[in-house]
């Protein structure tokens, strides 16, 4: 299989969860006001359902960020906000979002605190220098 036609089906696979995953991420949020500042927690909990599903179908890291993306979008869409502040919002997901996902799963994984002690080590933790 080719890799086209094997991202293809990734994304086939990812999109045939969408609605359920959406629903889902609708119940969770509830009646929480869809704005900037519920961005994070939006994405926190679209990330939790996502590796879910993903675990599922067996999905590969950017489908699962792509669906993440498209849940909150979908979440700012569906909304009553107005248009000015869905524009505004938009702005945010598109500039933040990913940088955020990839924060969260470094975290996650444990490479923010490697880096953090590689870097007291480095500094002020390290052995002194006489």
């Amino acid at each position: 299989m080719s890799v086209e036609n094997l991202e293809q089906s990734h994304s086939v696979q990812v999109m045939a969860n969408f609605d359920a995953t959406y629903t889902q991420l609708r119940d969770i949020i509830g009646e929480r006001e869809v704005c900037a500042a519920n961005v994070t927690l939006f994405v926190m909990n679209a990330m939790k359902l996502v590796e879910n599903v993903a675990k599922q179908s067996h999905d590969h890291g950017a489908a699962k960020k792509a669906l993440v993306l498209r849940l909150i979008e979908r979440l700012v869409e569906d909304s009553d906000v107005e248009p000015d502040n869905k524009s505004a919002i938009m702005l945010i997901i598109d500039q933040l979002v990913p940088p955020l996902i990839e924060g969260l799963l470094q975290a996650n994984n444990g490479e923010l605190l490697q880096r953090a002690t590689r870097w007291c080590r480095l500094t002020c933790c390290g052995p002194t220098r006489e």
